[in-house]
């Protein structure tokens, strides 16, 4: 009898659906895409390539605006201020 309800109750728990809060990369994946675009249409950076990069990071203000940081492994620091929405995009470079 234990083991019927245990397996009931994991039967239950199984289809149950969790609603998890979207990581940023989820909540902005269409404009994750945008951004890795626009960099390397403006600035001619491909982000993706490990040979040249460190890493990234990215933050998004708001539905427009996002920076990206891009770490060389000269230790030099990109800073990239980019507006989807106008196609527009800065860069700055910081020693660190």
């Amino acid at each position: 009898m234990s083991s019927l309800r245990f397996l009931l109750i994991l039967i239950f728990s199984f289809s149950l659906s969790s609603n998890a809060t979207p990581t940023i990369r989820e909540q902005y994946s269409d404009d994750y895409l945008k951004l890795v675009e626009l960099i390397f249409d403006n600035h001619n950076v491909d982000i993706m390539n490990r040979d040249f990069y460190e890493g990234y990071s990215m933050n998004f203000e708001d539905k427009c605006n996002a920076e990206v940081k891009l770490k060389t492994y000269s230790s030099l620091l990109n800073i990239f201020k980019i507006n989807i929405c106008t196609n527009q995009s800065t860069i700055i470079s910081e020693r660190v």
